[in-house]
């Protein structure tokens, strides 16, 4: 397992402010190696082109059940790691605003491997969304 970044480095790879950050323990998570360096990685490339031309928001959740492994340092190892991007709202989300989401599911195993992002969508939880406040 790697030791994977939850918000990418190269999001503030210029702002000497955050690299503490971006290092420590509550930026990383133990990914394994296939997802870290594979369609989590393009997810990552892909936010980052919808930073470049709006306001975008991300959350990731990590999920964790009976299945999870133990490492022998007793950390738990996440079964799957969901992402949720949105993004097309105005600085401050405001009422009757519209915005897109896209929620991805991804499982923390080898089973990612060569497969592209559009496979861990999640249809019935993306779109696009009305605010209400």
């Amino acid at each position: 397992y790697d030791k994977g970044h939850l918000v990418s480095k190269k999001f503030f790879e210029d702002n000497k402010e955050n690299q503490n950050f971006l290092w420590s323990y509550l930026n990383c998570a133990l990914m394994h190696e296939t997802l870290n360096s594979g369609v989590w990685r393009v997810l990552e490339d892909y936010e980052r082109s919808l930073y470049q031309e709006q306001n975008v928001r991300v959350k990731i959740i990590l999920s964790f059940s009976d299945d999870s492994n133990i490492t022998q340092g007793g950390a738990t190892i996440p079964t799957h790691f969901t992402k949720i991007i949105e993004y097309g709202f105005s600085s401050y989300i405001t009422n009757n605003e519209e915005i897109t989401r896209e929620v991805y599911t991804f499982p923390n195993d080898s089973s990612v491997k060569g497969k592209k992002i559009e496979e861990f969508k999640i249809a019935h939880l993306s779109g696009k969304f009305i605010t209400n406040e």
